[in-house]
């Protein structure tokens, strides 16, 4: 039946696929793979659609049931799966909608275009507004005049906030349309990049009343990924303990080798999570707050943490318990090829670029 099935979506023009009871894609053809890239990956329909539980899909159309998948993260995006029976188990039918599409309209292609247009949307004029406040406190301080710190202070920090904000949504669409399987990825010594990271946020976060701490291997060991990506990852950790803080937090960062995986800890003593809420924190836009505050944020900073090791293979574990603090443990495969390691960034670079992610992650922070 799989095989007959390849066939059927091989000679159709709709973007069609062919998926295990689970999810797990068997074949998909080239108008699918145009729609959504991450339908050339196995396990491209969990990366698509975060929010439905597999075993779940798995029984429903064991029992015969036809359905139809949506996930908040690509809404505009239908999926109707059609069950057949095999004697080895299910197999399913797969047609993929573009539900703004319409004849004669615009034809969706490929997604970085969109987020290309979408990055210099929101660059372009914050890039602007960061030079203007340069300008104004340089003005301002040769007059000797402090009576509108405050509000540059304010217009600094929202300006991070919205930066940090349209940089994560980013990140994370480049992961679940598939476009980081496609994006370039190089050796780096994952602890020299770690040990940069973690001075520059130290210097960052003096002057809050949170000590950055860092304990790393002195062995060079060797990880494929993208350095902005990683600082990404790394950054919203650090960022997501100095927001849920309480009296005498602190940060402490450590890393180890172990079994061909690096494993970098963030442990902090901030105000943790209630274990009700435990299971939702890996959900993209789910935010939680002490106080009770709805949409305290995007709660797209875990999530986005969690995307970025899975794309390597790799994995994001936490442990929290409330007023006594929180451990992260990001989980990266080793790699052993031959490529040469690049060279990584260093603390005068991270400080030093209002662009650079450490910066834009933790400008909310700092500007407190």
């Amino acid at each position: 039946m799989r095989d007959q099935l390849r066939q059927l979506i091989e000679n159709t023009p709709q973007p069609a696929l062919v998926v295990c009871a689970d999810l797990t894609l068997l074949a998909a053809n080239d108008a699918a793979k145009v729609l959504l890239p991450a339908a050339a990956q196995p396990d491209g329909l969990k990366i698509m659609l975060p929010s439905c539980d597999p075993a779940d899909c798995a029984r429903r159309l064991e029992q015969g049931e036809r359905l139809t998948l949506t996930d908040p993260l690509l809404p505009r995006l239908c999926l109707e799966l059609i069950p057949f029976e095999e004697e080895d188990g299910i197999v399913a039918l797969g047609w993929l909608t573009d539900t703004e599409h319409r004849p004669g309209g615009p034809v969706r292609t490929d997604p970085t275009q969109a987020i290309a247009a979408f990055s210099h949307t929101y660059r372009k004029p914050l890039s602007d507004m960061f030079g203007m406040l340069g300008v104004i406190e340089g003005h301002l301080s040769a007059k000797l005049d402090d009576s509108c710190d405050s509000y540059l202070e304010n217009i600094n920090r929202d300006c991070y906030q919205m930066l940090r904000g349209f940089s994560n949504l980013t990140e994370l669409y480049k992961y679940y349309s598939g476009v980081y399987a496609a994006l370039p990825q190089q050796p780096v010594d994952i602890w020299q990049l770690t040990a940069s990271l973690c001075e520059s946020a130290a210097m960052l976060l003096k002057a809050s009343d949170i000590s950055l701490t860092f304990a790393l291997p002195d062995t060079p060991c060797l990880v494929l990924c993208d350095q902005n990506r990683y600082a990404t990852a790394l950054s919203n950790l650090i960022a997501n303990s100095c927001q849920f803080t309480r009296e005498d937090n602190s940060i402490h960062i450590s890393g180890k080798a172990v079994g061909g995986k690096v494993i970098i800890t963030v442990a902090d003593r901030g105000a943790g999570i209630p274990e009700n809420q435990l299971g939702r924190v890996m959900e993209p836009f789910f935010s939680y707050d002490p106080e009770g505050t709805p949409f305290a944020g995007l709660g797209i900073g875990l999530p986005l943490a969690a995307s970025f090791a899975r794309s390597l293979g790799g994995s994001l574990a936490l442990q929290s318990r409330e007023m006594e603090g929180t451990v992260v443990a990001l989980s990266l495969p080793v790699y052993d090829g031959e490529l040469a390691p690049t060279s990584c960034h260093d603390a005068a670079q991270l400080l030093g670029d209002h662009f650079s992610p450490l910066q834009v992650v933790l400008g909310t922070i700092v500007n407190q």
